[in-house]
């Protein structure tokens, strides 16, 4: 199992048309290429698969509807099918504005699913000589002070490039197709496409991110297209179709 890790990024979004995305990529070409890990995937997309957890008054939801600036969301994210040997993370994402600040752990799928049954009895010495055990402390210090509990599922296909000459500023372009959700009970589920109410099935949702500043390139190409920057959260869209619609 990998170290955590703690980054600050920035994280730009916008809901474009179907349409948009190949003018898009052509005038970027030159400045990015296909993500490795979608490389051997149909149409150089994986499918992303993000258990939320909230109290049972939504108080994550609510902070976001609210508009309050700093704010945080706790979830399981796990990807494409599931095999012996899929992995999930343990993931406590932070926002600041447009910056955000994530931390996340590695662990086998059935291990996490193991863990997240009880967390309220996890010991905090549970390889408390590693870093990986900071996520898990917090995740548990959060589960109990907050009574988390898993809350919506939110799938969909992401077609991920990053920057072709790499460097500090890390830039990445992703494209998120097909956006589901569906209230779920267990981290178990987290694989299972039943009952998935869309959420955004017309529109792509375009997300720009680079740790430093936006490059002169990736500015263009924002004007030339007319994109207009968009305050989306996936999550708080699944609950609004997942659970407050249903």
């Amino acid at each position: 199992m990998r170290a955590p890790t703690k980054s600050g990024r920035n994280e730009i979004k916008y809901y474009i048309e179907p349409a948009m995305v190949y003018p898009i990529l052509d005038q970027c070409r030159t400045y990015i290429e296909h993500d490795e890990h979608a490389l051997n995937r149909p149409d150089y997309r994986y499918t992303i698969r993000s258990l939320y957890y909230d109290s049972p008054k939504l108080d994550f939801y609510w902070e976001k509807m609210d508009g309050i600036k700093v704010r945080r969301k706790l979830r399981i994210r796990t990807y494409n099918e599931y095999n012996k040997d899929s992995v999930a993370f343990l993931e406590i994402k932070r926002r600041y504005g447009t910056v955000i600040v994530k931390e996340r752990a590695k662990y086998n799928f059935d291990e996490i699913v193991k863990i997240m049954t009880s967390p309220e009895r996890i010991w905090l010495t549970y390889e408390q000589s590693t870093n990986h055990s900071l996520v898990l402390g917090k995740w548990v210090d959060n589960i109990v002070r907050w009574s988390l509990e898993p809350t919506i599922l939110v799938v969909y296909e992401r077609e991920p490039y990053v920057g072709r000459f790499r460097d500090e500023n890390d830039v990445r372009i992703t494209f998120d197709y097909n956006v589901r959700a569906s209230y779920t009970e267990s981290p178990a589920e987290i694989f299972l496409e039943d009952n998935m109410t869309p959420v955004v099935s017309d529109r792509v949702i375009l997300e720009l991110k680079f740790n430093h500043f936006m490059p002169k390139w990736m500015r263009q190409m924002v004007q030339r297209m007319n994109l207009k920057q968009r305050s989306i959260s996936k999550y708080c869209m699944g609950v609004d179709e997942g659970i407050f619609n249903n």
